[in-house]
């Protein structure tokens, strides 16, 4: 048994009347070249999406506190979520990051470690600085986020 189907149409009717060949044909063309224009873009910086996903970075720099003695902050990044270590708890939460911003987008969970007052007050100052939308950059395996007064520089583990 044979089935007739109807023909792909190739043209176009203006509002004249009159028949644009190859119409579809263009719009398709400038699709493509959009989306393979899109894929040649960095991976972070102005108006591009740091590619963070399944990366774990260690602080090498804490600018605007001053961190506990052999402590260090430890943030992971996974399917749209933060995970964060200050050398006690764990917190974590949704996040956002393709703004040029880290957006922590609701409360973030914690582990209830019984820690030290000191490494107690650096779960706090880590939380606060995470939910306060700090400016993040990604240049290679090297992570910033702040700015040069209260921030961190992070390295990405490999």
């Amino acid at each position: 048994m044979t089935r007739n189907l109807p023909e792909a149409r190739t043209t176009s009717t203006a509002p004249t009347g009159r028949r644009r060949p190859g119409a579809l044909l263009w719009v398709l063309v400038a699709l493509v070249a959009g989306l393979l224009l899109g894929g040649c873009g960095s991976s972070s910086g102005a108006g591009g999406t740091p590619d963070l996903a399944g990366k774990t970075f260690t602080s090498t720099e804490v600018r605007g506190t001053e961190l506990v003695s052999g402590s260090s902050v430890t943030l992971s990044f996974e399917d749209g979520r933060i995970s964060a270590n200050a050398g006690c708890n764990t917190m974590n939460g949704a996040a956002t990051w393709d703004t040029g911003k880290l957006v922590v987008t609701g409360p973030m969970a914690s582990t209830m470690m019984g820690c030290s007052e000191a490494l107690t007050t650096q779960d706090q100052w880590l939380s606060s600085f995470l939910t306060s939308s700090p400016a993040l950059t990604l240049d290679g395996d090297t992570l910033t986020l702040g700015d040069a007064t209260s921030g961190m520089t992070l390295t990405a583990k490999t």
